[in-house]
């Protein structure tokens, strides 16, 4: 949906230059989108289309998300099995699983990818009848709940820049007797522990979950965007070793034992440092978890609008 003219001169002879007149075309047939949202329609559109034509346009999102394709109208030549003029949805490539074939002069429901984050679309119109054709629009749905034994996730429109104000979530499901184990392919957030907090350029080594599910959240904020993440996900059999963190230490996983663990903000039993932000989480697959405050001193304002310790 897009075209780039570029004009250069050098240091030498002048012309004129060119003049030259553009315009959006509703006639094309078929093509690859890849942008957050958006539309397209038969050749001709609203008019009726021609005879003879085959276009193919390919809807592609980034790994561990999924489609939806919406019908604003919809008018195909009707026949026996769509033999004649025909809209064939397939999830993947030209042989991939056949979603939908679709004719005649009902409006189709909604569909949603289900097995993968690309969709192929074939227009095709025989040499004789027509219609007025159709108009459909697509948009990205982030956030999956993903199962299986192997899988990838990638950040909103990798690997181009990811949105302004993004908060999606992944959830992975492997067999009971299994944990998931994370590799990054690909990291660029600007400068995921629960398991783990990333950003950066870096890639970060392999995690692995303690349980048979694990949880990506991906956020952004309004200014510097980033190619965003890739990784890929598998089930294993043995968990990762248990994380430790030093007492006192800004954030990180903490694991119950048998008997009561201390947990002290940064410098305690001294002040604590400005302008920090630490994340604990208390995980305890096999039991509920008890937290008790022995001691509180922290900055005084209404709704603790400045410092915070907040317990989710």
């Amino acid at each position: 949906n897009a075209l780039v003219v570029n004009f250069v001169s050098d240091y030498s002879v002048q012309g004129k230059g060119f003049r030259a007149t553009y315009a959006a075309s509703t006639s094309s047939c078929g093509g690859d989108l890849v942008m957050e949202g958006g539309a397209f329609n038969s050749p001709n559109y609203p008019d009726a289309y021609p005879p003879n034509v085959e276009c193919v346009w390919t809807i592609t999102s980034s790994p561990g998300n999924r489609l939806q394709l919406s019908f604003i109208m919809f008018h195909l030549e009707p026949s026996s099995n769509c033999n004649k003029d025909v809209l064939e949805i397939r999830e993947g490539n030209s042989t991939g699983p056949l979603a939908q074939r679709l004719c005649g002069g009902q409006l189709p429901s909604n569909y949603t990818s289900v097995v993968g984050h690309v969709l192929w679309i074939r227009f095709r119109s025989d040499a004789s009848g027509s219609g007025a054709g159709f108009r459909a629009t697509f948009a990205h749905l982030y956030g999956n709940d993903l199962t299986g034994e192997f899988g990838q996730i990638a950040s909103p429109l990798y690997p181009r820049t990811y949105p302004n104000n993004a908060d999606y979530r992944w959830t992975v499901t492997v067999d009971g007797d299994s944990y998931v184990e994370i590799h990054f392919l690909d990291l660029d957030i600007e400068d995921l522990y629960p398991i783990g907090t990333f950003c950066g350029l870096v890639r970060p080594p392999p995690v692995r979950s303690s349980g048979s599910m694990v949880t990506l959240e991906f956020q952004s904020d309004f200014m510097i965007g980033g190619k965003g993440f890739l990784v890929a996900w598998a089930a294993v059999q043995d968990s990762g070793p248990l994380p430790t963190i030093e007492p006192g230490a800004c954030g990180g996983v903490l694991m119950p034992e048998d008997g009561p663990r201390f947990l002290f903000s940064p410098g305690w039993p001294d002040r604590y440092a400005p302008n920090l932000e630490c994340t604990w989480v208390v995980r305890s697959p096999d039991s509920t978890v008890e937290l008790n405050l022995l001691s509180l001193d922290v900055e005084e304002f209404v709704s603790c609008y400045f410092d915070s310790l907040v317990v989710r």
